[in-house]
């Protein structure tokens, strides 16, 4: 027979007719089974330890029915399977065994491969049904232990499973609060709710879909998930299924950079020109909306390029005097070509950029448009540069907040996600509470719920605050 049968996966036989009993157990254990007998129920019931493989039950037993100990089997034994065996067939005995789990009801006499295949086949599906419960209980034990948030729902939105860590995100202290509820409600904006359908229906699935919750304390939480559409084959009801991640803290520091790149805008606004902050490799780091609506798009690109349209670098480069000979301002004059081509002539202010250690690492390039048919450079020459004076008063305001919002150390801009310490972070590094951070924060005018990160310029203020909090 087959070659997994070992000892432990055995048969029990069940008949009062001991001819019939031993004559089951020598053809059995000639095809390879391990074989025990029982002459009554009461004995058999003694025999169930361990769990039999496969029980073959005589319906009619002198000291019970086979039936009445078929449903003690099913009681003690769940995983074994059992076989009715009797010469006295009805339809009502046979319809009461199989409701109470018997796999096959076999009559006698007999046919001894139907009875040796019917056994082969009965222990098969006691196979299956093993794995599928070990398959079973390695996706739960993985269901209630992944990271990601897991939450499904029937078709009518009621919500049927929600894992811990889906829970525990949307604040909730047992997944079991959840389910039976309507997943519309955790959606903080109905229309969010409708749109998502509306791409369920249309394509099935979405990848990398971002969604805005509610939690149970009304706070939001934004998550980054895929969400899919399936068919459950058994009810014939489509069922969603939602994997995300919390991406709160993203979204709170793509609203923190947005939130300083405005403030720097509106900082150097003021100035009434344009600005640009270029690198000692001749690199735009950052320009203000003036340029970039009068050049594009010009961060990263060589100045020379993108401000002068031309292809190789300037012959005389005035920005030498700042970053070689030392120099501390540089005023001049110079011809510019715009995006759309047109050309203008400016005078230009460069200003040096310095990092922690006095080092120049930038300059500050300031340029303002002359006004065509008014003044000429010789005029701005002998009037100051229109009131270049008042214009210098403002570069250095401005050069204190750029050195403050721009990493300067290695050419890069500080107001980049990847760059900024979060607020546990700096907590822990200074040995205080996230509340005492955040207090902080508010006291700066920005919103804590906005933040989620923090810049490493601010450090030294930071700690001159906390020390006043501990005097």
């Amino acid at each position: 027979m087959n070659e997994r049968h070992i000892s432990d996966e055995w048969v029990l036989v069940v008949d009062d007719d001991e001819l019939v009993a031993d004559a089951l157990e020598a053809l059995l254990s000639y095809n390879g089974h391990t074989v025990r007998t029982a002459n009554s129920g009461a004995q058999a019931l003694q025999m169930l330890s361990p769990q039999p493989a496969v029980v073959l039950l005589d319906i009619r037993l002198q000291d019970m029915s086979g039936v009445q100990l078929l449903s003690h089997v099913k009681r003690e034994c769940p995983d074994t399977e059992a076989i009715m065996l009797t010469g006295y067939a009805s339809q009502e005995s046979a319809i009461e065994a199989v409701n109470l789990g018997a796999y096959a009801y076999v009559q006698k006499p007999h046919d001894t491969d139907g009875l040796l295949l019917t056994i082969q086949r009965a222990m098969e599906k006691r196979h299956t049904l093993s794995a599928l419960r070990r398959s079973e209980a390695r996706f739960r034990k993985l269901f209630q232990n992944m990271r990601e948030a897991f939450v499904s729902a029937d078709e009518d939105g009621t919500i049927a499973e929600v894992n811990p860590a889906a829970a525990r995100m949307l604040g909730f202290d047992d997944p079991r609060q959840l389910v039976g509820t309507g997943v519309k409600q955790l959606f903080s904006s109905p229309d969010d709710y409708e749109a998502l359908c509306e791409i369920l229906r249309q394509d099935a699935e979405t990848q990398n879909h971002e969604l805005k919750l509610t939690k149970a304390d009304g706070d939001s939480v934004w998550v980054l998930g895929s969400v899919t559409l399936t068919l459950d084959e058994d009810s014939g009801q489509h069922r969603s299924e939602a994997i995300f991640a919390d991406i709160t803290d993203r979204k709170r520091e793509e609203e923190v950079l947005e939130f300083e790149r405005s403030r720097l805008e509106m900082v150097t606004s003021s100035v009434g020109a344009g600005m640009a902050v270029i690198a000692r490799n001749r690199k735009v780091l950052w320009a203000n909306n003036s340029v970039v609506r009068d050049f594009g798009a010009v961060a990263g690109q060589s100045c020379h390029l993108c401000l002068k349209a031309q292809p190789e670098p300037c012959t005389v480069c005035e920005l030498e005097d700042l970053f070689v000979a030392g120099a501390t301002r540089k005023v001049l004059f110079s011809n510019f070509i715009k995006e759309d081509g047109s050309e203008f002539e400016a005078q230009v202010v460069l200003t040096p950029l310095t990092d922690d250690e006095g080092n120049v690492v930038a300059a500050l390039e300031l340029i303002i448009p002359l006004v065509s048919g008014q003044l000429t450079s010789s005029d701005v020459e002998q009037k100051d540069g229109i009131g270049l004076a008042g214009r210098l008063s403002e570069i250095e305001r401005v050069r204190g907040a750029l050195v403050d919002m721009l990493d300067l150390k290695d050419g890069q801009l500080k107001a980049t996600p990847e760059r900024w310490m979060s607020v546990g972070e700096v907590a822990d590094y200074m040995g205080v509470k996230r509340d005492t951070i955040y207090k902080w924060l508010r006291n700066k005018d920005l919103p804590a719920h906005k933040v989620g990160k923090l810049w490493r310029f601010r450090k030294s203020e930071l700690e001159e605050w906390v020390g006043s909090l501990e005097r």
